[in-house]
């Protein structure tokens, strides 16, 4: 799938326990085209990104984003993240 935009994902503290969760969107450029549901595993949000866009991009913790995205990274991105399971 080769869609607009880029679908950014964030992990947060959990606030009902002591695990992370993770939430995102789909940004249009101009727009949020989509919110993501709240998803407990990382594999679950990329899988929810990637039905959108090639463009994925995750961060775990501060402000450093991964790429999760199909092909090669855009320049300047921390690392990479391969969807698992």
């Amino acid at each position: 799938m080769t869609e607009r935009g880029i679908v950014w994902i964030a992990a947060d503290p959990n606030p009902s326990g002591p695990s992370i969760q993770f939430s995102g969107y789909w940004d249009g450029g101009t727009s949020v085209l989509e919110q993501m549901p709240i998803v407990a595993r990382a594999a679950d949000a990329i899988r929810w990104g990637l039905e959108r866009t090639d463009d994925v991009r995750i961060r775990f913790d501060g402000w450093d984003y991964f790429w999760a995205g199909r092909g090669p990274a855009p320049e300047g991105l921390t690392g990479t993240v391969a969807l698992v399971g």
